[in-house]
């Protein structure tokens, strides 16, 4: 977890780069720190993008955005992990700014050479989402795992995680399995093309509203009460982004959210004023979570799973390409 003072900090020896050295040669040591470095990135030639007809406040925070995706990205991907003492943040819409070590403003400076030499491109990424029975995944899914050596990774809730880069051969054993096995159930395949760093949401289910809490209205002597309402999502939501880290290579952020709301809600009664009884609801849900970090060269496949003692298990493909 990055501290407050920390970015605090990155910020405000930014700007006195600005004000001490020419923008061609952004760098300073860290105060009372040798082993690391103050360091502006210029990032203009991956931000900017002229959109005719766009206003200069429109210009301005689509700017900013990237920006933002792109530094959020370099923090998830950067070689070696940011230690808690070192951050990567936007400045001006235009640079970005690392406290961190050489090796990782040289990584930095990399992800920039290597997306502006790329130039403008797109990402296919594919995400093929499984349910099977505890007894498939252990017949069919745990013999490649075993075959690379993946061990599981025990998570907060319990679950136990795998990860693993699957060949075409592997892939195809999984979606041919999939196809002749009633009790594989393949949820979702959305494939979406991307610009870098920019995230996707696939999301299925439905809004289910509920009464949280009440509010008042006070007109003159009277008073009046009105329900103020909430909403849950019950079902499941995905949310990822890819980008370029090296040649052939590709990053993907991976985030799934599966929610069941208890139905009906619970209702309670409670007391508003004097005398008004009104009732409010408590939703329960249950609630299963995976983040993921994957590295995929261009065209490859990762197999992705989360696995539990009780109910179906969890399993996804996720492929990711260059479009040429």
């Amino acid at each position: 977890m990055i501290t407050h003072h920390t970015v605090t900090a990155a910020a405000s020896l930014a700007a006195l780069l600005f004000t001490t050295t020419p923008l061609c040669a952004q760098t300073m040591p860290a105060p009372k720190d040798s082993k690391r470095t103050v360091q502006l990135h210029d990032m203009q030639k991956l931000v900017q993008v002229d959109v005719p007809g766009q206003s200069a406040d429109a210009k301005r925070a689509a700017r900013e955005e990237r920006l933002q995706r792109l530094v959020t990205f370099a923090k998830t991907f950067v070689e070696p992990p940011l230690a808690a003492e070192e951050d990567i943040t936007a400045l001006s819409g235009r640079y970005v700014v690392a406290l961190a070590r050489p090796e990782q403003q040289a990584w930095i400076a990399s992800l920039a050479a290597r997306n502006i030499e790329r130039g403008y491109h797109q990402i296919e990424l594919q995400i093929r989402q499984f349910k099977m029975p505890p007894k498939v995944f252990r017949e069919l899914v745990k013999p490649i795992l075993n075959d690379h050596g993946v061990k599981a990774q025990k998570a907060d809730d319990a679950t136990r995680r795998y990860q693993a880069l699957l060949d075409d051969t592997e892939v195809a054993l999984i979606l041919r399995a999939s196809q002749k096995m009633k009790d594989i159930n393949l949820l979702q395949a959305p494939s979406i093309l991307l610009n870098p760093m920019t995230n996707a949401t696939v999301e299925v289910g439905k809004k289910i509203s509920y009464i949280k809490d009440y509010g008042i209205d006070i007109v003159g002597d009277k008073q009046s009460y009105y329900p103020i309402h909430d909403t849950l999502h019950d079902g499941l939501r995905i949310e990822a982004a890819c980008g370029l880290i090296e040649k052939d290579l590709l990053g993907v952020t991976f985030h799934y959210v599966e929610r069941k709301v208890v139905q009906p809600i619970p209702e309670f009664e409670t007391t508003i004023g004097v005398g008004n009884t009104v009732k409010v609801q408590l939703p329960a849900s249950t609630l299963l979570q995976l983040d993921q970090r994957l590295e995929l060269p261009d065209g490859g496949t990762a197999l992705m799973a989360a696995t539990s003692d009780k109910g179906p298990q969890l399993m996804f493909l996720v492929r990711v390409a260059l479009v040429k």
